[in-house]
């Protein structure tokens, strides 16, 4: 399920509840946070975190992270689940804090039983390994003892043999037990040794299982709101699309009358009247509106495509990468995306290319060039004044790569912040003018297409972005 709500004016909105969470319990995807209905379907020990939640979001100024949080909901009479919220700012008020808030909400109650299994095979591994390690205490002890002994022993030995040469035999043979017994006890020693070691590996293993679980549960949750939103943000462009396409004709029809109409006026033999329609002309500034009114349409056309570029974006971060891989130039893709950031660098960031004779990658060419341009213009929007952005190329015969650099003289990322900035939703612009999706769907292209993406920054002086892709091979 997922919706939006108002921390204001405490209005809810549900969006979408295909398994009826909420909407199954409620008379409408409509309405109040602090309703009694609404408030029913939360556990009652769950109410006053809630409200104190609530009451946090008002004054919360970083909103660089999706905001998590767990409640038990009602599921039919008095049984209850687990369920996950994930929470982002969608805008801010005046004082730039929070006013409205878009979550989505996932039933982890399996979830939460799987984990609790996890936590008791872990302990009880725990306990083996504790156990094990008294054990060998317990054997090292013993250890110590018995080469004491040994020591006497071989001391009594000593003795035995200033005082009794005839005896050495007898002596040798007790020795030889001695020592076979202590070669035995090393060897059951180093067996522990190996099993507690063994242990450990698992337990090991297990955590990282654990993390995985968990880190995937996050992933495949983020995607699917990122779908949602992509998909209502979808309809209504593809109305004004289509209302901007049924405008342009009557609008050229229109101009072209009005041309029509112009020579008609030149033609005229009666001044009189060209002076009337003239007047008419300059009264209702003809001329200066149908010029208007094409820059408008025009100016609509750029952005619903820049929308559209949006939401296939989205698409691609929260759908599984498609089958559409081929042989590609990658100057060629560079090329493509310097022409459409011109506007973007010109008068202000000189592109240096420094390209070398590469091998053709295998790539979707179109997600290689929604990765550029997000380093691109990223790179020219770190740069305040003037600077410069130098793109090269080069061929790797070691892991038989093509490696693409994208160097910027901006203001780069504090060190603190690097490790996060390919996750989603990070962002270190101001709010609105980020959504902390681009490098963070820009990793997960490259990660689908077997590449690797790395970053370094230094803090005042610039950010170096490299790019190793896979290179095209015809058999």
């Amino acid at each position: 399920m997922f919706g939006n709500y108002n921390l204001k004016t405490r209005d809810f909105n549900i969006l979408n509840d295909k398994k009826g969470v909420f909407t199954s319990k409620l008379k409408s995807d409509k309405g109040k946070l602090d309703s009694p209905e609404f408030l029913s379907i939360f556990h009652p020990k769950n109410l006053e975190s809630i409200k104190l939640h609530h009451e946090q979001l008002l004054e919360l100024n970083d909103f660089s992270n999706v905001i998590e949080s767990e409640a038990r909901l009602r599921i039919n009479g008095d049984e209850y689940g687990v369920f996950q919220f994930f929470e982002t700012v969608f805008s801010v008020d005046s004082d730039k804090h929070p006013l409205e808030m878009l979550g989505i909400v996932f039933d982890i109650t399996e979830k939460k039983k799987v984990e609790n299994e996890l936590n008791k095979y872990q302990n009880h591994l725990e306990f083996l390994v504790q156990e094990r390690t008294e054990e060998l205490a317990t054997a090292n002890e013993e250890l110590t003892a018995i080469n004491e002994e040994l020591y006497d022993k071989n001391t009594e030995l000593t003795a035995l043999i200033s005082l009794n040469a005839h005896q050495g035999r007898k002596i040798e043979k007790l020795n030889n037990e001695l020592m076979s017994k202590n070669e035995t006890l090393k060897l059951t020693n180093i067996d522990l040794v190996d099993k507690k070691r063994t242990l450990e590996e698992t337990l090991n293993k297990l955590r990282e299982m654990q993390k995985q679980l968990v880190h995937q549960e996050k992933m495949s949750s983020l995607g699917i709101l990122i779908a949602g939103i992509a998909h209502e943000i979808n309809n209504p462009v593809n109305y004004i699309n289509s209302g901007i396409s049924g405008i342009k004709t009557p609008v050229n029809n229109i101009q072209a009358a009005y041309k029509d109409l112009n020579k008609y006026i030149v033609s005229l033999k009666n001044d009189s009247s060209k002076e009337i329609l003239s007047d008419i002309q300059k009264k209702y500034n003809v001329d200066k509106n149908l010029s208007n009114l094409t820059l408008v349409i025009k100016n609509i056309e750029i952005g619903i495509k820049r929308i559209i570029e949006i939401i296939n974006s989205l698409r691609n971060y929260a759908a599984k990468p498609e089958d559409i891989y081929q042989a590609a130039d990658v100057h060629e893709i560079i090329e493509s995306v310097l022409i459409i950031l011109k506007h973007e660098y010109k008068n202000k960031v000189i592109i240096e290319r420094q390209f070398n004779e590469v091998p053709l990658i295998y790539c979707n060419a179109g997600q290689i060039n929604q990765v550029l341009m997000n380093l691109i213009l990223n790179g020219i929007q770190s740069i305040k004044e003037k600077g410069k952005i130098t793109i090269s190329t080069s061929y790797s015969k070691k892991e038989n790569a093509v490696i693409v650099t994208v160097k910027d003289t901006g203001c780069g990322i504090p060190e603190n912040t690097l490790s996060k900035i390919f996750d989603p939703f990070f962002t270190t612009k101001d709010v609105g003018k980020g959504t902390g999706l681009g490098l963070s769907i820009s990793y997960h292209i490259i990660q689908n297409h077997k590449g690797k993406i790395e970053v370094n920054s230094t803090l005042n002086k610039g950010t170096e972005f490299k790019i190793e892709l896979p290179v095209f091979d015809s058999n």
